[in-house]
């Protein structure tokens, strides 16, 4: 017999106590955690409490965002005194939600911190294994920095996005960069978050008006999130084929870290998938650490 009870979500009244829950539990989803993109069908998002009402865990189950082909993403969180309780209760969910979307081929993926031995020992135990090349390092940096700024190669500028002049170009680097599509629908709606900064979208050019890379952060702000701190964050950074190895990677991270300290932040964050060292190293030698070492892990 379960000692909890699940049921779900209903945002405005369960959303105060599900940030608590994850910003005491797990700070590494609390900097990706956006309640305002919390799945459309209600159905998607569950909690489960003990016979006193007290939240032992949540799950969110999210499809159809990713790259063609990925699977739906299950987001658990549970209070560390429930672990042992709530968790496979919470996965069976995750996968019984994710054969209602895709029947016959339910394939589900769950995150977890390389160094969570208990989580990771549990997807294990439960047919989970790791998703090659997909282990991501998250990583921060304190602001400022006393580190002296990088002007932009020479021959090269970097300014603010604009949609009339670069959608096109940036759409191709896009491509380039991270060999995928993104439609210019999504490209656009960019420009119409809340939380949103022209300051912090910006394009380097090359010498002969080429797109040579881009660097896209924000800051979402308590108003945006409602969420307990600010977050900074660098959300995506590439720089085209042709024309890496001149710097532009640096340039356009540290372009972005002085708007950010312009605006009053005062620690930045970012994630990289684990394999691409050239990267890690270039934003330790900016000043970045590391913080945790996540991987996702995949049930089918």
């Amino acid at each position: 017999m379960n000692n909890f009870t699940e049921r779900p979500h209903r945002s405005e009244a369960d959303l105060p106590r599900v940030l608590q829950l994850v910003r005491r539990c797990e700070p590494f989803v609390s900097w990706t955690f956006n309640p305002n993109e919390l799945p459309a069908d209600p159905e998607d998002a569950r909690i489960w409490e003990d016979a006193d009402g007290k939240l032992l865990g949540t799950g969110f189950l999210y499809t159809g965002k990713g790259k063609p082909g990925d699977p739906a993403a299950l987001v658990m969180v549970v209070d560390p005194d429930a672990r042992g309780r709530v968790e496979l209760s919470i996965l069976r969910w995750g996968q019984e939600r994710a054969r209602f979307y895709q029947p016959g081929q339910p394939v589900i993926a769950c995150r977890a911190c390389v160094d969570d031995r208990y989580r990771v020992h549990l997807l294990e135990a439960n047919g989970f294994v790791a998703r090659d090349g997909r282990e991501t390092v998250y990583m921060s940096v304190g602001l400022p920095l006393q580190t002296p700024s990088t002007q932009a190669p020479p021959g090269f500028s970097i300014r603010p996005f604009s949609k009339k002049q670069d959608l096109e170009k940036w759409m191709v680097v896009w491509e380039h960069t991270m060999g995928y599509m993104l439609s210019r629908r999504d490209r656009l709606g960019w420009l119409g978050y809340p939380s949103y900064l022209p300051d912090l979208d910006l394009v380097a050019e090359g010498p002969g008006g080429e797109l040579a890379g881009y660097g896209v952060g924000n800051i979402f702000w308590e108003e945006d999130r409602r969420l307990a701190e600010d977050s900074a964050w660098i959300l995506w950074l590439g720089t085209e084929p042709v024309f890496r190895g001149r710097g532009l990677g640096r340039a356009l991270t540290q372009a972005l870290l002085r708007c950010f300290a312009d605006h009053g932040c005062h620690q930045v964050l970012l994630n990289v998938t684990a394999n691409n060292q050239e990267a890690i190293r270039l934003y330790g030698q900016l000043g970045f650490k590391m913080l945790y070492r996540m991987c996702y892990y995949v049930s089918k």
